[in-house]
């Protein structure tokens, strides 16, 4: 995510069509190697919540992890029409107003640069790495955090 924050920033910053292009392609690769780890990370997290409570809920987890993305999804296209309408862009116009171009930088640039540094802060507070491997163990052999 630190790598799609980067993305982000360069394209808030720039007006240089290839610039941006290239912070395009630095957001895909940021996204993609996030993307790439969050599931992991979400079924580490149930694994754990399972030794801490004593109860499979892989189930639910990966539910509400489901419904989560959907409503996020909803809501943050939602956002970015609401960002776009305070900034009064309007669509049949051929050039746009200066505070409509700033509601556009707005929503394609410095939202994203904020979710993104919020989800780093969270990783960085994801220190799961150093527990796992004895939640892992104990589990194998039918023990939870409670059993000790």
């Amino acid at each position: 995510m630190v790598i799609a924050t980067v993305g982000f920033v360069l394209s808030g910053v720039t007006t240089n069509y290839s610039l941006i292009c290239v912070s395009s392609v630095i957001k895909g690769i940021g996204f993609g190697c996030g993307g790439a780890t969050m599931f992991g990370c979400l079924q580490d997290a149930i694994t754990y919540g399972e030794w801490y409570n004593g109860y499979g809920t892989a189930g639910m987890g990966n539910a509400a992890s489901s419904f989560c993305m959907k409503v996020g999804s909803g809501v943050g296209t939602a956002a970015l029409g609401w960002i776009l309408d305070a900034g009064g862009f309007d669509a049949a116009l051929e050039v746009q107003s200066a505070s409509a171009l700033t509601s556009i930088t707005v929503a394609f640039a410095w939202v994203p640069v904020i979710t993104s540094v919020i989800c780093v802060i969270c990783m960085a507070l994801f220190n799961l790495d150093k527990y796992y491997p004895q939640v892992v163990a104990d589990l194998e052999q039918g023990k939870h955090r409670m059993d000790k």
